[in-house]
């Protein structure tokens, strides 16, 4: 596994998953894979990167479509002063207590750390395109009972991440039966802040929460 997290980065959720099961003995940090390919003769991958070559039975791409931040072309930008970076490269040295924040961007990596800068900032302005549609996200800490139950019988682990799923895929569907999918009549969403509105359809674009 390759990811491009260097290792002084204090360990999210999903590395201190890898450090509980001792995946992050074979997680190589801050490494780039330059190319792949597969050898017929040997059977195996030969992947190249940068700390070196490797050879696998298996390859798994897992990088995402958005692996490479873009930085808007803002005029001005390379010489601000405060503190600049992207939501995938976040500084965390960085001090936002009490400090004036603009947030570029509302899709789903903004839902999930805007809240937290609410609760930081100052004062913080939001640049948008197009305001989505915000579902709310009913997070619950699982009884340990539960969660026993679920790590000893897979079925009903599969059944509650089945539901999940059929659940979300159940809300986008209503949407676009009820308010007629993707089209030219727009619905203006009502903003907690009663200053911004969605212009397009409930299941128009992805829902977020």
């Amino acid at each position: 596994m390759v990811l491009p997290h260097p290792r002084r980065r204090p360990p999210s959720a999903l590395l201190g998953s890898c450090y509980e099961h001792g995946a992050d003995d074979v997680i190589r940090y801050g490494v780039e894979v330059r190319a792949c390919r597969w050898d017929q003769p040997g059977r195996r991958w030969l992947v190249t990167t940068t700390a070196g070559s490797y050879a696998a039975k298996a390859l798994v791409m897992a990088a995402g479509p958005w692996h490479q931040p873009r930085y808007p072309d803002i005029p001005g930008l390379a010489g601000f002063p405060g503190a600049v970076f992207h939501s995938a490269r976040w500084d965390h040295e960085a001090d936002l207590d009490g400090r004036r924040i603009a947030v570029v961007g509302n899709a789903a990596s903004t839902v999930q750390f805007l809240p937290e800068l609410q609760r930081r900032g100052a004062h913080i302005d939001v640049f948008q395109s197009t305001a989505p549609w915000v579902l709310p996200k009913p997070d619950y800490a699982l009884p340990t009972k539960v969660r026993r139950l679920l790590e000893r019988r897979p079925t009903a682990r599969r059944l509650v991440r089945g539901m999940h799923h059929w659940t979300q895929e159940a809300i986008g569907l209503a949407l676009r039966l009820a308010f007629g999918g993707v089209g030219s009549q727009r619905h203006p969403a009502p903003h907690p802040c009663g200053t911004h509105r969605g212009q397009h359809h409930r299941g128009g674009r992805r829902a977020t929460d």
